[in-house]
């Protein structure tokens, strides 16, 4: 009910938290920055297109640009069925977007689609294949995964989203020997 406060707040942290906190790592030496937000249900957005053109997208770029000047990577995490704010965030200068969660999106079509301008970084199913489905299906899903987001460079493999203590050991160990052989290191 008052978006100009909403506006003069988010301006505030932008530039009086987020930048000074920005620079001072950049100071450091870091290679990119990962940045966490949750704008999604598993079957929307949680506020409309409308709000995040105003409220958040023009925040994102200037701090997407301020680490893109600087030469430094940017990564964005945002759980929940975000997809349809892709081509806006490869707009204002996303390069790596976490995670990929297969029950959400189709991790193929986001390929498709943007897999060209976007890269991605998780995709192993933590709700059904890790907790609930076999070593070899663990394996089959790494695999497949890796065949088919890896195509052209831009992908990073990973869980999509944290590894939750109810995954038999077995179907973790198979995780880590399937990646660990994809990679050469046995």
């Amino acid at each position: 009910t008052e978006p100009q406060f909403v506006e003069d707040l988010l301006d505030r942290i932008v530039h009086e938290w987020n930048l000074l906190i920005i620079d001072q790592q950049l100071a450091l030496g870091v290679d990119g920055f990962y940045f966490a937000d949750d704008w999604g249900s598993t079957t929307q957005l949680m506020f409309s297109l409308t709000m995040w053109r105003r409220f958040i997208k023009p925040r994102l770029a200037l701090i997407y640009d301020h680490c893109h000047r600087a030469g430094v990577v940017v990564g964005q995490h945002s759980d929940g069925a975000v997809q349809s704010l892709f081509p806006e965030l490869i707009e204002i200068g996303l390069d790596v977007f976490n995670p990929l969660s297969p029950h959400v999106m189709d991790p193929a079509e986001m390929k498709q689609q943007f897999g060209d301008r976007l890269c991605f970084y998780g995709g192993i199913d933590v709700e059904q294949t890790l907790p609930s489905g076999t070593p070899d299906e663990v394996r089959r899903e790494i695999r497949s995964r890796a065949e088919v987001m890896g195509k052209g460079g831009g992908y990073i493999l990973q869980s999509s989203h944290t590894i939750l203590d109810d995954t038999p050991p077995e179907n973790l160990m198979a995780y880590i020997d399937e990646v660990r052989a994809m990679a050469g290191l046995v």
